[in-house]
């Protein structure tokens, strides 16, 4: 059977492990002795296939102890997340608590309000809720969630998953307004992937984030990766540049963010004009270090979007990681990106780039067009399915990456290329042979 406890092992503390099994009255007075004068810092619980007598007999033992970590997962009905409130007003050390609860659809709102109840006036710092494909959460479960979050005032990291939730306005307003009393807030992640998101939506946003004046990273999902042609999202996916533009008015506002990730991929009603609204927030973050973002499968995307998006990059000059996403924006070409690529090339202080050009038809890989900044220590790129790439255009990156002299670690993904030949593919591996620091290498050429 899986344990049910455990607690990292240091100098002042051993792992304890508590077997479910039908010995249990045995087994429960030697653990009891067996753990009696340590402190735990972790409690990880997965009851998915466990009777709730079991984990009942194991319950009281846990709750006499403070763990500073909760990790709650799979849980199979409304009375496991009874328990689990039980236990987590117990521990008054905690500080990160982390629930999984996705695709149950025997767990109603009553069950998740025992949760919300014991994490009132705690002092965790972390949390983390995965709610993903929660159907039933409507207004009066997200209310509840709202009034919780509101007393949580020691938070600094909080992540919430609603992925494929169906949340409405009404019910993101409800989440923003308790998310906007965390003043201490510093890190924050919301995935709204398939979620019914418009230009009011991001107003919302705007009120949340303008109050979040310590907030250091933000990462936000606005569109999902996957399913984009099973279904027609174009009902959810209303974000237009008017949002764009009240996004880049919040960014404008926190100028200690350190990360930004935001996704808005299948956002197809975003132009070259919404990227330039989103980079006049952007460049006020002059304390940035890391950005990425998505612009997958948005065919308004032109030179004029990377240009802006080049000019951001260059008064970055904190900027130390770069992802950009252009998966399936069949308009970008080499002639499009070169003055991108160029800010890029120039930036001193670049140590790691992700760069997706996935599905983007008209790249080739011209050598004046196509070169990197010798500072990368990381490099992942994607030219999958970009058909026009020949052997030419392989050897060109070939030159631009035997140029970086410290490179550690490099993926090049270059499935469906079928202009590729197999001697392409070997004179390229040769100008790896210069990277004498490399420590990781994955090549994709499945032709």
């Amino acid at each position: 059977m899986q344990n049910s406890m455990i607690m990292p092992e240091t100098s002042e503390n051993k792992i304890i492990k508590a077997e479910k099994s039908s010995e249990d009255k045995p087994k429960r007075d030697f653990i009891q002795k067996k753990i009696h004068g340590y402190q735990m810092h972790e409690i990880v619980l997965n009851p998915y296939d466990l009777e709730s007598h079991r984990l009942k007999r194991i319950d009281p033992i846990i709750l006499k102890f403070k763990a500073r970590r909760i990790h709650l997962f799979t849980f199979v009905n409304d009375n496991h997340l009874r328990m689990l409130g039980m236990m987590i007003k117990s521990s008054n050390r905690l500080r990160e608590l982390e629930i999984d609860i996705e695709r149950r659809d025997d767990i109603t709102d009553r069950g998740l309000q025992e949760i919300w109840k014991s994490i009132r006036g705690s002092r965790v710092r972390r949390l983390t809720l995965n709610f993903e494909c929660l159907q039933f959460l409507r207004n009066k479960g997200v209310k509840n969630l709202s009034q919780a979050l509101k007393a949580l005032t020691s938070l600094q990291s909080i992540d919430l998953n609603f992925e494929r939730c169906n949340l409405g306005n009404k019910e993101l307003v409800s989440v923003g307004l308790g998310l906007r009393r965390l003043i201490a807030l510093r890190s924050i992640k919301l995935n709204l992937a398939h979620c019914k998101i418009d230009d009011k939506e991001m107003q919302n946003l705007y009120q949340t984030l303008k109050n979040l004046i310590f907030l250091e990273n933000i990462h936000v999902i606005f569109s999902g990766k996957i399913y984009l042609e099973i279904r027609d999202n174009s009902s959810y996916l209303r974000i237009s540049d008017v949002g764009m533009s009240t996004l880049g008015q919040a960014l404008k506002r926190l100028a200690r963010l350190k990360m930004i990730d935001l996704d808005f991929e299948n956002c197809k009603c975003i132009t070259n004009q919404g990227i330039s609204n989103l980079c006049s927030g952007l460049e006020k973050c002059d304390s940035l270090k890391s950005l990425s973002l998505n612009f997958g499968r948005n065919d308004n995307i032109t030179k004029d979007g990377l240009d802006r998006i080049g000019q951001i990059i260059k008064t970055l000059s904190c900027l130390e990681a770069l992802g950009l996403g252009f998966r399936g924006c069949c308009k970008i070409s080499d002639e499009s990106r070169s003055q991108m690529m160029q800010d890029i090339k120039n930036h001193s202080c670049l140590e790691r780039l992700d760069l997706n050009f996935c599905g983007c038809e008209q790249i080739i890989n011209n050598r004046e067009l196509f070169s990197l900044p010798a500072s990368l220590r990381s490099i992942k790129l994607d030219f999958s399915d970009c058909r026009e790439m020949v052997d030419f255009g392989l050897e060109n990156l070939g030159v631009s990456l035997a140029a970086i002299t410290n490179l550690k670690s490099l993926s090049l993904v270059c499935t469906g290329c079928s202009k590729i030949s197999i001697d392409g593919i070997e004179n390229f591996t040769q100008y790896l042979n210069n990277l004498k620091t490399l420590e990781s290498l994955n090549l994709n050429f499945k032709l």
